[in-house]
């Protein structure tokens, strides 16, 4: 699969699959590297996380802590204190 500006080379299932890829990047997805993701180490509050990194919105949630994309916003989602 070969995709390049507006040109497609492979076959048709994927070209969609890459398409869609494209389309959602950036929108949905596990963040691994952003800028000040280093400084995520420790306890911090969401306000220290806003100010010091790419997170735009943190979100509660319950189990594993991991930026992600939602969309289109990069998001941390975190447990309540």
């Amino acid at each position: 699969m070969t995709v390049l500006g507006d040109e497609r080379r492979g076959t048709a299932d994927l070209i969609k699959g890459a398409a869609v890829a494209a389309a959602e990047h950036g929108r949905s997805g596990r963040a691994v590297l952003f800028p000040g993701a280093a400084r995520l180490t420790s306890t911090l509050t969401v306000r220290e996380i806003l100010d010091h990194s790419a997170i735009e919105r943190s979100v509660e949630i319950r189990g594993y802590v991991r930026p992600e994309w939602q969309d289109g916003r990069l998001t941390l989602p975190t447990l309540p204190d």
